[in-house]
């Protein structure tokens, strides 16, 4: 193996289009929301601690299953089922109907025609059969997204509901059977662990990738919470409406460290740890490849792969591509070019059959960034050879410092959603209502004790 499944670990962590990172922040922050909402909901009573927690366990844990879930089980089915009757391939981007640039989906067919591929015939059924293949895609795109986003809306309403009959059941019960005992609904933070409750380009080419069509489920969530709120009986504003205003501060702190917090803490880390000759841009798969770290530690020293990545001249989109189908052919499907094998690994082009991916549109301009990477790289890593450290400690040495700040990463954002912002939250509730419980199960019960 040439990446150790450490390494695969911090590179889904820390990559733009994986759920991994998303999931741990997530996870994370549904453990310690529901630890905190029973410790603070407690300080009005044992009991309402057990309500609200189990509500914000359900609520947590229940829409992390719709929100991490809904929308690929969704898409495969419909491409198991829509796309397939069609006779088409799903997995085509958006952006190569949209542009009749080199990236084209008919030029891709036209250039690869007499490559006799797979991939290029059924590149070309779609090319013929576009206006159909455009219409289904923006049918997937909407039909999934919105029958998650009803569910998601739904799904705050119904465990209010849940929280409400659990209450006046139990209320019920108190009244007419006063000498029986019953056990706390919510007794400990291990029932969560244990016995869950619930198991750029085109629009469409950015709600293709995981990480954006979360966020805009995650966006349906805040909105379903926020209009699901519960306003206090009798009270004035703003105490009338402390779930909704307590809830949508929340929110707004949750959608920023899930998404964009991390992305300000990568930055920062690695201008931080630039600072002090530690260049930390380059993606893990790059670092940690045996062949590539190989190639790195010779681009060090002055010779044909330095040179090769310093003097990457190809800047416009025309003459990357035509560049990257050319190495491709002289290669018998394989990259010779430094900068392209590194594109390549980090999943910048998608190679298929040992041609360019005719379904995929490439981003040059991340691949000339990437060459800046790792000219950067190799102009740190000379510098420290002047401090008698060997090319080969210097990779090694990057490597463990990129899972450093990937870790500082995951660990700052976990943080501030799994307690600073909870805390905030709960100060927030403090001071709008003057109590620690929480508004909505609280009225729930001051409602009951009035029809009692």
């Amino acid at each position: 193996m040439t990446i150790g499944i450490t390494t695969k670990i911090f590179s889904s962590l820390a990559s733009d289009s994986s759920l991994a990172g998303l999931a741990t922040k997530d996870m994370v922050e549904n453990v310690g929301r529901t630890v905190m909402e029973k410790k603070e909901s407690s300080k009005v009573s044992e009991e309402l601690g057990n309500y609200a927690a189990k509500e914000k366990c359900i609520e947590e844990f229940g829409t992390s299953a719709l929100w991490l879930g809904g929308i690929p089980l969704l898409k495969k089915a419909f491409n198991s089922t829509v796309f397939k009757k069609a006779g088409l391939n799903a997995n085509a981007d958006y952006d190569l109907f949209e542009k009749q640039g080199i990236q084209s989906i008919e030029n891709n067919v036209k250039k690869f025609a007499d490559s006799g591929k797979e991939i290029v015939k059924e590149a070309a059924k779609i090319a013929e059969k576009q206006d159909l293949y455009k219409k289904l895609s923006k049918i997937r795109a909407v039909s999934t997204t919105g029958i998650a986003l009803v569910a998601l809306f739904a799904f705050p309403v119904a465990n209010h509901m849940y929280t409400k009959k659990n209450i006046v059941d139990t209320e019920e019960r108190k009244e007419y059977n006063s000498n029986i005992i019953h056990k706390p609904t919510f007794t400990a933070f291990t029932n969560i662990v244990s016995k869950p409750s619930f198991t750029g380009g085109s629009f469409l080419t950015w709600l293709a990738n995981p990480l954006n069509n979360t966020q805009v489920l995650d966006l349906g969530i805040s909105a379903g919470r926020v209009s699901s709120s519960r306003p206090i009986t009798g009270a004035a504003f703003p105490e009338k409406h402390a779930e909704a205003i307590e809830v949508g501060a929340k929110e707004l702190g949750v959608v920023y460290f899930l998404y964009q917090g991390g992305k300000h803490i990568a930055k920062g880390l690695e201008k931080a740890f630039a600072k002090f000759g530690k260049p930390i841009a380059l993606p893990f798969e790059v670092l940690a490849d045996e062949k590539l770290s190989k190639k790195l530690q010779d681009a060090i020293k002055p010779g044909k792969i330095q040179d090769e990545v310093l003097n990457f001249t190809k800047k416009g989109e025309a003459e990357i591509i035509n560049f990257i189908d050319d190495e491709l052919k002289a290669g018998n499907g394989e990259f010779k070019n430094f900068t392209l094998k590194a594109a390549q690994k980090s999943g910048l082009i998608d190679v298929v059959e040992g041609i360019r991916n005719p379904l995929k549109k490439i981003n040059t301009d991340k691949i000339v960034e990437l060459n800046k990477e790792l000219g950067k790289f190799i102009e740190a890593g000379a510098e420290a050879g002047t401090k008698e450290i060997t090319s080969d400690n210097f990779v090694k040495n990057i490597l463990n410092n990129k899972k450093a700040a990937v870790a500082i990463n995951i660990a700052s954002c976990c943080i501030a959603l799994s307690y600073i912002i909870p805390k905030a939250q709960y100060s927030l509730r403090k001071a709008l209502t003057g109590s620690h419980g929480s508004p909505g199960v609280a009225e729930y019960k001051n409602q009951f004790s009035k029809t009692a």
